[in-house]
């Protein structure tokens, strides 16, 4: 049953139980509110309405945001540094790479990036890189999916 089906019946058993007098339904009275009921609510509201205001504006907690914002900055200077590391590596792989391809032919070439990227732990940074990209990615994800609801 959809929401405007159960507003609709609502509506209806509303309507008999507490509608006009109907002499063949034999119910009786119609509800309505006494005479300064209005006035007394929105009196009510506007006073709320002063005490809040009168509080001010809610102070942001810095207190409980800090960890996380040095943990955000913590991360993505860890990105950073892996990101020049790993492009420092690659273009030292490369270079050496093309001088090792130009003076011994192209048979050893493999063997020799390997060697390098070996020597350069460039193994190590992109897993960093991707330990670091992993939970970026996936927390945008997430809110991505939130903001569609």
């Amino acid at each position: 049953m959809s929401d405007m089906e159960r507003d609709d019946e609502l509506d209806h058993m509303l309507a008999r139980s507490f509608g006009p007098p109907d002499s063949a339904a034999g119910h009786g009275e119609s509800i309505e509110p006494s005479s300064g009921f209005a006035t007394s609510v929105m009196e009510r509201v506007r006073e709320e309405a002063a005490a809040v205001a009168a509080l001010g504006p809610i102070r942001f907690p810095w207190r409980r945001a800090v960890p996380g914002i040095c943990m955000v900055v913590l991360a993505v200077a860890v990105c950073a540094t892996l990101l020049t590391l790993a492009s420092i590596g690659a273009a030292h792989l490369a270079s050496h790479a093309i001088l090792s391809a130009t003076a011994q032919g192209s048979h050893g070439v493999v063997a020799e990036w390997t060697d390098v990227a070996t020597r350069l732990h460039l193994g190590w940074l992109g897993i960093g890189v991707l330990i670091a990209l992993v939970p970026f990615r996936l927390s945008r994800g997430l809110m991505a999916g939130q903001q569609r609801t």
